[in-house]
This record gives C-alpha cells, sequence and structure tokens, in this order.
C-alpha cells in the first residue's frame, strides 16, 4: 500500500519527475488498480485527486503519457464495472437465500398446521371413549 501511495504522489506531481518515470508509474497505478477489489486498489480508487491529475496527463506532449493514462482511467472504469457485478451476483445471492428461507418457514408453517390438526384429531377422539361411557 504504501507503494501505491508513492505512486500516486509521483503522479500528482508530474512535474517533478521525467516522462520516462512517469510512463512506468502510470503502468504500475493501472496494474494496480485492475488487480481486483483488495485495499490497495481502493486506495487508489478513492484518491481524489488523482482524477484532476489524470485529466492532466491526458494533456501532456508524450503520446506514451496520454496512452498509459487512458490506460489507467480504463482499468477504474473496468474496476466499478467489477465491483457493479458483485454487488448485483450478491443481490441475486441474498434473492435466492430469501426465497429458501421464504420456503423453510412456508413448509414448517404448514407442517405445523398439519400437526395441529393431527393434535386436534387425536384428542377429540381420545375424548370421545370417556363422553360416551359416562352415565347420565
Amino acid at each position: 500500500m504504501l507503494f501505491t501511495i508513492l505512486i500516486i504522489t509521483v503522479i500528482l506531481n508530474p512535474g517533478a519527475v521525467f516522462p520516462q518515470v512517469l510512463t512506468p508509474m502510470l503502468r504500475c497505478l493501472g496494474n494496480i488498480i485492475c488487480s481486483g477489489l483488495d485495499e490497495t486498489a481502493a486506495v487508489a480508487c478513492r484518491k481524489k485527486s488523482l482524477f484532476p491529475a489524470l485529466g492532466q496527463l491526458l494533456a501532456s506532449e508524450h503520446q506514451h503519457i496520454r496512452k498509459e493514462c487512458i490506460w489507467v482511467l480504463s482499468n477504474i472504469t473496468g474496476r466499478v464495472i467489477l465491483a457493479e457485478y458483485y454487488y448485483y451476483q450478491l443481490q441475486c445471492i441474498m434473492k435466492v437465500a430469501l426465497w429458501v428461507l421464504y420456503s423453510i418457514l412456508l413448509v414448517l408453517f404448514f407442517l405445523g398446521i398439519v400437526v395441529l390438526l393431527i393434535l386436534m384429531v387425536y384428542n377429540s377422539t381420545a375424548l370421545l371413549p370417556t363422553l360416551t361411557t359416562t352415565p347420565i
């Protein structure tokens, strides 16, 4: 994570480094961002000053810097789409889990009604002989 902060610091101050240094830094940042949904990539995406710096780098006179900058922005966009995909998958899993829970509760409810009816029938038949055998 310290390496990510160093890269972002370099990118936020592009005038302080040579273009030959900035290009691999942008490449590293793009790799970190597209590496997955871990804390390091999240730090890079949460850095609000990164986007204005990338916007300035898009106006660079060096074509390789513009290319790497576009690649970083593409990876950030892909990361957002990946996060939305995981969120959608989680929503689907939650819906299925709720449906299963609902079905189980429904079965238990009807099973409880059946047991209750059986007990009522059993109790009413158990009471019948006592009612008929008592003299008036």
